[in-house]
């Protein structure tokens, strides 16, 4: 199946929820990117807004799954409940801007 550029996006973007240690809950959206490492490897992070995160102590992240041809299957979602998600952020280093990522690799899912 070959998916427009606006399924492309949408299939991209994950739900976020936050807990704090009040036990408030916030949610928020980010997008699945990659950069490239080396020209020939790639490293896959989360894009969202720096406030999603601000006073985040879990997440929890909701994905698309796909099926073995690649295609999103739309009825079925992946769920990573995360710990310790301070951890894993790399913040904008300007305070100003709204932005940060979480890279995969640094994730520790329960």
């Amino acid at each position: 199946m070959n998916l427009s550029p606006s399924e492309q996006l949408t299939y991209s973007t994950i739900r976020i929820e936050c807990l704090d240690n009040l036990g408030n809950t916030s949610t928020g959206t980010g997008f699945i990117f990659r950069i490239i490492d080396d020209g020939h490897s790639f490293v896959p992070v989360i894009v969202t807004n720096r406030h999603v995160f601000q006073d985040c102590q879990e997440a929890r992240f909701a994905m698309t799954t796909a099926d073995h041809f690649g295609n999103p299957v739309d009825t079925v979602h992946h769920i990573f409940h995360i710990t310790q998600i301070q951890a894993a952020i790399i913040w904008h280093p300007e305070q100003d801007v709204d932005l940060c990522i979480i890279p995969f690799s640094t994730l520790q899912i329960l």
